[in-house]
């Protein structure tokens, strides 16, 4: 690719993908891959999806004859390699590899306006043996979200997000820099993310799931090393009670009180981040919130220093998206709900409440931890 290629402001051209986990209809991306093996896409040129063109942007939650498309679509594809290119303008999710193995991204460039409306920059759904290598990243909602699709699609057609390596990258301007879920019904694990620079987003490492997502919604082994974040307003958010969908604010997702564990709990299990520098925090360094009848196993910060913004630049902020949950701001740890919890060579500085707010942690360790107000 050594131009610019361009979709049509014609909706009527497309008809084909998926949607937000589900096999729902969607018009067709600009560049749509069904089973293919061993292809390449280098260059220096622009592939443009026009999302800002025409009405793909209004109403995003609205189906108008078929969802929105992505801009690059790889279904059931294996050793396929986005090299150089720059992808823009998406209308939904710009590049989506969907049940595809042994996929690479090197030195990608992926743009969105910051008011776009799901426009994540990539979205691995299901997806094994990935490595995102040198990408920058800058978009109107999350700018990596790994995902292994809604209920249905975990009993009908299993596959675990798993084996994925995100290293050297710039994540920049948008909801989350690297998200876990919520639409991962069949899980993910083994996900390391390394020696990257997360900017101006609203949060670090996202981690968000709910009740009905079912039993082999699993997030285990997510391992964070070597990030420096600047300017992120929550560096950790891993959320149980995450309210998407149209059940989402209903009383069998919020209900705070312990349910029955049944074949729609979903589970989170060991969480690591080591050396980790975050400046210009906002609301909180790290918010954990588990379920009552399924805690959060384990998570570990170790070697991490923070620091929030000056107190005239901070204002309350909602750390996590559910219900009854107050906004925070200058608060150093807030975890309920958690099995064990480990803080190891903690700095936070510029706290307005340094004390950890810890309810329901089992088992709670740390060490050569200091808060400075």
């Amino acid at each position: 690719v050594k131009a610019e290629s361009a979709s049509s402001e014609e909706p009527s051209e497309y008809s084909f993908a998926s949607w937000e986990g589900n096999p729902e209809t969607s018009f067709a991306s600009l560049i749509t891959g069904i089973g293919l093996t061993d292809v390449d896409i280098i260059g220096e040129g622009t592939i443009d999806g026009n999302g800002d063109q025409g009405d793909w942007w209004k109403d995003p939650k609205t189906k108008h004859i078929a969802w929105r498309p992505n801009t690059i679509f790889l279904n059931h594809c294996e050793y396929v390699r986005l090299q150089g290119i720059t992808v823009r303008n998406s209308p939904s999710w710009t590049v989506h590899p969907y049940y595809c193995n042994h996929m690479g991204l090197y030195n990608v460039t992926i743009w969105n306006p910051s008011d776009s409306p799901n426009t994540d920059g990539l979205d691995p759904e299901s997806c094994s043996d990935l490595l995102v290598l040198g990408t920058t990243i800058s978009v109107g909602d999350d700018c990596i979200a790994i995902k292994s699709g809604k209920y249905y699609m975990s009993e009908k057609h299993h596959k675990t997000a798993e084996n994925i390596i995100i290293r050297n990258c710039i994540l920049e301007r948008g909801h989350g820099s690297v998200t876990i879920g919520s639409e991962a019904a069949a899980g993910v694990q083994n996900v390391e993310v390394v020696k990257c620079i997360f900017h101006g987003t609203d949060r670090g490492l996202r981690v968000k799931t709910r009740r009905g997502r079912g039993p082999h919604a699993v997030y285990d082994n997510i391992v964070f090393h070597h990030i420096r974040m600047e300017d992120v307003h929550m560096p950790f958010t891993f959320n149980m009670f995450y309210f998407c969908d149209p059940d989402g604010h209903s009383d069998y997702v919020q209900n705070q009180k312990k349910q029955p564990v049944d074949e729609r709990t979903p589970r989170i299990g060991t969480i690591r981040a080591e050396n980790i520098e975050c400046t210009g925090a906002d609301g909180c360094i790290l918010v954990a919130y588990g379920l009552p009848e399924m805690y959060i196993e384990n998570i570990v910060l170790r070697n991490v220093t923070a620091s929030f913004l000056p107190k005239k630049l901070r204002k309350p902020t909602q750390t996590i998206m559910m219900d009854n949950f107050k906004p925070m701001t200058g608060k150093s740890i807030y975890a309920r709900n958690v099995k064990k919890l480990t803080l190891d060579n903690l700095i936070i500085d510029g706290a307005d409440e340094p004390e950890p707010e810890l309810y329901d942690v089992i088992d709670y360790g740390s060490s050569h931890v200091v808060f400075n107000q």
